[in-house]
């Protein structure tokens, strides 16, 4: 057995968190089945029932091993790295390609027990009939296969780019995001368009994401199809493709498992003063804020718990801000071109629930990063023991904590706004719409800072921290759009209705009159919801901070 794996296989399970992990699969899809089972115990013999219990099963399974996956591989590298161990590893006789495989199975291998750990609840819906192992479950569980490894593949290798967990663990949950959801909006885009080209580009590109070929298993309509029938598999495309990504995945990570990871150079660059007028101008104009320049003292009036948060995390400087305010503008703008140049025929009110998506999306990758960690991070690293020497209270340092996340995660929800302006501009009636959004996606960003800084101030390790807040904030927004997926087969309008009511970008959805969303009437209710839950999270982490700046 390769010595790597055995080795990450058993530290995998030597800790209670994750056999924890381990059996939340099994428990939900058991507890799902439990309760989609006939009272009666007679089954229809069309077997439309098992069929709607099984899309049901795979949807849910595909979503907790998308949340679960990307975790372990994407510390593995990086903690040896900074434990100094990845070194010593490299010094042993085995191979680059043994330490890949090693690497890649140990992480795959738990996932695969809690893929097994699932097989009653699998045989309890073919045992309802209906359903077939050749045609429903051999490739349900295929695609899961694949798309594990897929994920492993790709944490591993942002691992090995990593200088730190924490951005190896952001990291690693933006780019499952963008493979598993990101890489259909190209064909959501040029589907039917004259172009073949970019229609074929983007059809392929589109099956790196494991989402078409479930849908195709599961038996619900092609993705993006807006109605189109496609005369190919998703689920051979995507067995093509996804092989062909985990090869080149392990081509590069391969690369870099050597020795030469440890002597990466870094340009000296080239001091502004010595440059020519022109281009000390053009820097002028191009930092007009600058985070290396000096920075002027601490106002009296000023938090200078905000202050240090800004002058130390990456996020809190300006250079990043600004690059995260390019990005979320261009993305609204175009999102806005494509519902005024009429492409697809998209809506004003289509255009505005991907507006919506787009916003909930960076909130829950980049909120639970910046404030899970505000206090696990400072007692980790030893900071908080001269936080609390200095004379600054208890709500002060929870205040200055916050406001540090937050003013970020506010101005890159106003830098999303153009497109909502165009929105209004193409259709006025709009307006009051648009402002009721807005509304709401302030609240959920208060609700998911807030409760995101209460779950990490409970951990003293950052890590934990993240990965728990990650995985929290992740199930409220993705759980109830599952229930959404099996609105009125198997779920009710009523459970379908209370499900929203957690779900964070629910109500902006309903306020925009989204498709599948305009019957649920989830204002207030919802806003109620989050008020409630930013408020229990300002006081928890309000009482722990208190806690730990007690003397001892």
């Amino acid at each position: 057995m390769n010595p790597v794996t055995q080795r990450e296989f058993i530290s995998t399970f030597r800790s209670v968190r994750s056999l924890a992990l381990l059996l939340i699969p099994a428990v939900l899809t058991s507890v799902l089945i439990v309760f989609q089972w006939p009272a009666d115990s007679v089954v229809a013999q069309s077997g439309n029932k098992s069929l709607q219990v099984f899309a049901m099963f795979g949807y849910g399974l595909g979503a907790i091993l998308c949340l679960l996956t990307p975790v372990n591989p994407a510390v593995s590298l990086v903690k040896e790295r900074i434990q100094g161990t990845l070194e010593l590893l490299f010094h042993t006789p085995l191979s680059r390609v043994r330490i890949y495989i090693g690497k890649l199975s140990g992480a795959i291998l738990p996932l695969g027990l809690s893929l097994l750990m699932t097989l009653p609840a699998a045989a309890a819906c073919y045992a309802m009939g209906g359903i077939t192992f050749g045609r429903h479950l051999g490739p349900l569980y295929l695609v899961l296969i694949l798309g594990a490894v897929q994920l492993s593949s790709i944490s591993l290798a942002v691992s090995s780019y990593s200088k730190n967990i924490d951005s190896a663990v952001r990291s690693a949950y933006a780019w499952m995001l963008l493979l598993v959801v990101g890489v259909l909006g190209p064909y959501q885009v040029f589907q039917g368009s004259e172009n073949q080209t970019k229609v074929f580009v983007s059809d392929w590109l589109r099956h790196l994401s494991p989402l078409p070929a479930l849908m195709e298993v599961l038996g619900h309509a092609d993705i993006a199809g807006h109605g189109m029938i496609s005369t190919s598999s998703s689920l051979v495309r995507y067995c093509i493709v996804s092989c062909l990504s985990i090869l080149i995945l392990g081509l590069i990570t391969g690369q870099r498992l050597h020795i030469r990871i440890f002597d990466e150079s870094r340009a000296s660059g080239v001091m502004t003063e010595d440059r020519s007028s022109l281009q000390r101008l053009l820097r002028r104009l191009f930092f007009l804020v600058d985070p290396q320049r000096r920075s002027w003292s601490i106002g009296n009036w000023t938090n200078p718990v905000l202050v240090k948060e800004f002058r130390c995390r990456k996020f809190g400087r300006a250079s990043w801000i600004l690059r995260l305010i390019a990005i979320c503008a261009v993305s609204s703008i175009a999102l806005t071109y494509f519902a005024a140049s009429g492409v697809q025929n998209w809506t004003v009110e289509m255009i505005g629930g991907l507006l919506v998506v787009l916003q909930m999306s960076l909130i829950i990758l980049l909120a639970p990063g910046m404030s899970a960690g505000l206090i696990a991070s400072e007692i980790e690293s030893g900071g908080w023991t001269m936080l609390r020497i200095t004379p600054q209270s208890s709500f002060s340092i929870a205040i200055g904590k916050l406001l540090s996340v937050g003013w970020t995660m506010l101005l890159v929800l106003l830098a999303t706004l153009p497109g909502y302006v165009i929105m209004i501009y193409l259709k006025p009636i709009l307006e009051q719409q648009v402002l009721m959004v807005v509304a709401s996606l302030l609240l959920a960003t208060v609700f998911t800072v807030t409760v995101s800084a209460a779950i990490g101030s409970c951990f003293r390790k950052n890590t934990p921290a993240t990965i728990t807040s990650y995985s929290i904030l992740t199930s409220l927004t993705a759980l109830p759009i599952l229930i959404w997926i099996g609105r009125d087969a198997p779920f009710g309008f009523r459970i379908v209705q209370n499900a929203l009511l957690v779900n964070p970008m629910s109500a902006a959805l309903s306020i925009m009159r989204t498709t599948g969303f305009e019957d649920y009437q989830l204002v207030p209710g919802n806003w109620y919801f989050l008020a409630a839950g930013s408020v229990v999270g300002l006081g928890v982490f309000w009482f722990q901070i208190h806690r730990l700046t007690q003397p001892d």
